[in-house]
């Protein structure tokens, strides 16, 4: 089957760098996990129920740990080997993303991608999802209870 590139980003704002990964080919559901309050804690793309544990990756060829960066107050995963995924991201869809928490985005040749709504803008953590077993990553989460980290170690958001 191979493996295929995962993109996160903010899928309204071009100039911020995407982060990604590779998973095995195919499709996967997109998962919102809701604290007490009933506030989105994280949210996960991926087989979850195989997973073993999770980690940082690198984005920008190495340069600083992957991160999901907002200013529109959503974010998005998607198949990051299409080139054409932000051409495809429409109004009627971020609007659904706004009013629902998710919007899938399909083209022609069928879905690409999901937008989902976050509390706001600013920077997130996002973490590689290891399979059990294999221990090749099989997916991304987004925690959005955490700033992203920087030399290893998680950013203090008031600095």
């Amino acid at each position: 089957m191979g493996r295929g590139d995962l993109a996160v980003r903010d899928p309204l704002d071009a100039r911020v760098a995407k982060a990604a990964t590779s998973v095995p080919a195919g499709s996967y559901p997109t998962s919102r996990y809701v604290d007490a309050r009933g506030r989105t804690a994280l949210v996960a793309v991926g087989d979850l129920e195989a997973v073993s544990g999770f980690g940082t990756f690198l984005m920008d060829g190495g340069v600083q740990y992957a991160h999901l960066r907002t200013t529109s107050g959503l974010g998005c995963f998607h198949d990051g080997r299409r080139t054409g995924f932000m051409r495809a991201v429409t109004p009627d869809l971020v609007e659904q993303a706004r009013r629902d928490g998710f919007a899938p985005v399909t083209t022609r040749l069928g879905p690409i991608g999901v937008l989902f709504t976050l509390d706001g803008e600013g920077d997130h953590l996002a973490l590689a999802a290891y399979e059990r077993g294999t221990g090749n990553s099989i997916g991304v989460v987004v925690d959005l209870r955490r700033p992203p980290v920087r030399d290893g170690a998680i950013v203090d958001p008031a600095r």
